[in-house]
């Protein structure tokens, strides 16, 4: 079997708007064809935010790559208890 990912983001203007992320997922097995097609609705987050919902939950920021000028980003967190 072989599948083909493709995701297509919906970037709103407004940032408080509803945001979409369509994933559709290509299969081919036996020369048969066959595809699931997903849409998720997201509220995206800013990053002072998201560092602060997680240290709420217990988590510390052991890792980063944000800065102001990046479109995209990553947090690593661990539990501080463990």
């Amino acid at each position: 079997m072989q599948c083909i990912a493709l995701r297509l983001w919906d970037h709103q203007t407004d940032w408080n708007a509803p945001h979409h992320l369509e994933v559709l997922l290509i299969f081919e097995q036996a020369k048969q064809v066959s595809f699931r097609r997903y849409v998720l609705t997201y509220r995206p987050v800013r990053y002072l935010e998201l560092r602060a919902c997680m240290e709420e939950v217990g988590f510390t920021i052991h890792r980063t790559d944000y800065s102001d000028d990046a479109d995209w980003y990553e947090l690593e967190g661990k539990r501080r208890d463990g």
